[in-house]
């Protein structure tokens, strides 16, 4: 799962709050890499009002840094900010009268979706800095530290690696790596054959993180498993390993590239005996990896789907809302429950962060899926950054990527290699509001006779609780006991 533009009222306030601020500039210089990006440098400052270090706030819903941003299209290496319509100011569209902790950030990786973060990009120090009425104020920042490489890692059972797919460079018309990490089993014989678990992260989750996803899937249940966690990041943000005029044939990558070489290399059973799991829009992915490759995956279980029915894209029927960001009686609208010291999450403010950030974000995210490729390269937003009007017409493409409709499709031809391996479970009350589009698929797969699984967990919740994979790695130990043969050379 899943942070807008300013609305005009937002961009009001800034106006009203922030003219005097305007004097503030910032200049920052940067060292171009040997090799020309193939995208336009973009530069950032991020400013915090609290001892945490910006670049490492830029992916957080809850408490995002502020941020100016400008694309370097001159590509020489020297921008400067101002304040303007672009800048995120907060959820009060006005920075705070007081010192503010400023860093500059350039993002020059071409395919992550999280300035600062990526092998290519860079930052500076920070300083301390002022927004001021009286006088103007000028600062110069040099961004020359690099975010960390790519390493790879052999050691014991565990495996951090990259897999150059032919279809993603051939999209791209560069080469394009899969990032994964892969834990092997215990006493790991090269000459047997075991089962695969996919585990596909939520958005920002990345495949670094890996040992709280081992401890939660149980060390014991991973013992004879081969477990792998392939990256999902990419420029616009999560791709959920789906075949997206934006960004790429993901899904075939993921089943007709990497998996086998994954068998190969390290002894994988093949598609009868690989799994896939995953929460949020890991859960989500799972399900549709599961339903548009039936003969890749053995079953899947998705936790806490992004939503798999868009009439019940969380709170709201988006086939049917005119605005994004507020409801029919004129509040805000919320992407979660409250679940931020008590507050909710909206999609107006998300969507402001997201306009600074460019490329990325949660809400971008969604648009680089389903929405059809503009010109440029960019995807076609679904809504009107300014004023938050959904674009109706934007939705026509994604109704090929709706679970429900494609379920509705495929059910007939695709029964039996479907059949008992679709697997979905959520809280009854999910924090993002997911158990409503899982309720409305439920409903789908009994109209069409679909034998999918349904658990709604107790409570709220949005991950997986303890025990609620045992079925899995119990039909998965069944299915090898009850095959000698994979116990013979590859």
């Amino acid at each position: 799962m899943f942070f807008c533009r300013f609305s005009h009222l937002a961009l009001s306030c800034l106006v009203l709050a922030g003219a005097a601020q305007a004097k503030t500039s910032f200049e920052v210089s940067y060292a171009l890499p040997e090799k020309k990006p193939s995208e336009t440098p973009i530069v950032y400052i991020a400013l915090r009002a609290d001892s945490k270090e910006p670049v490492k706030t830029l992916s957080s819903w809850y408490s995002p840094p502020y941020l100016l941003s400008a694309e370097d299209t001159d590509r020489d290496g020297k921008v400067t900010l101002t304040l303007d319509e672009n800048s995120y100011l907060g959820l009060d569209g006005k920075l705070p009268n007081k010192p503010l902790k400023a860093q500059a950030i350039v993002r020059l990786t071409e395919n992550w979706p999280v300035p600062g973060v990526g092998f290519d990009d860079l930052h500076s120090a920070t300083i301390d800095v002022r927004f001021s009425e009286e006088e103007d104020h000028h600062y110069e920042l040099t961004a020359s530290r690099k975010a960390k490489p790519f390493k790879p890692v052999n050691k014991g059972r565990l495996r951090i690696d990259s897999f150059r797919s032919e279809k993603l460079s051939q999209f791209h018309e560069r080469p394009t790596d899969m990032l994964y990490t892969l834990l092997l089993p215990e006493n790991w014989d090269p000459e047997k054959r075991y089962p695969v678990l996919v585990y596909v992260h939520g958005y920002t989750g990345t495949y670094l993180n890996y040992w709280g996803i081992f401890s939660d899937l149980g060390t014991e249940n991973l013992k004879d498993v081969i477990t792998i966690i392939p990256d999902p990041n990419c420029r616009w943000g999560h791709h959920v390993f789906a075949d997206s005029e934006v960004n790429g044939p993901w899904g075939a990558a993921l089943t007709k590239e990497l998996m086998p070489f994954i068998d190969k290399t390290y002894g994988g059973a093949g598609p009868e005996h690989r799994y896939v799991t995953g929460v949020s829009s890991g859960g989500w992915s799972s399900i549709w990896l599961q339903v548009k490759y039936p003969e890749h995956f053995a079953g899947c279980w998705g936790f806490g789907p992004d939503p798999l029915d868009f009439a019940h894209f969380q709170d709201s029927n988006f086939y049917e809302i005119k605005s994004f960001y507020y409801t029919e009686d004129g509040k805000p609208r919320p992407l979660s429950l409250p679940i931020m010291r008590g507050k909710s999450l909206y999609y107006k403010d998300m969507a402001a962060f997201e306009r600074a950030i460019g490329p990325g974000g949660q809400l971008k995210s969604f648009a680089a899926v389903f929405s059809e490729r503009l010109d440029d390269g960019s995807p076609r937003l679904f809504y009107d950054e300014a004023t938050g009007e959904m674009d109706h017409d934007a939705l026509k493409h994604w109704k090929q990527y709706e679970v429900s409709n494609l379920i509705k499709t495929q059910w007939a031809d695709n029964k039996d290699q479907l059949s008992g391996k679709i697997n979905v479970l959520v809280h009854e009350q999910d924090l993002f509001f997911l158990d409503h589009s899982v309720r409305a698929f439920e409903k789908t797969c009994q109209q069409i006779g679909c034998d999918a699984k349904f658990t709604y967990m107790e409570g709220q919740g949005h991950h997986i609780p303890e025990g609620q994979l045992d079925p899995m790695f119990k039909l998965m130990k069944k299915r090898i006991q009850e095959n000698p043969a994979l116990d013979r050379a590859k």
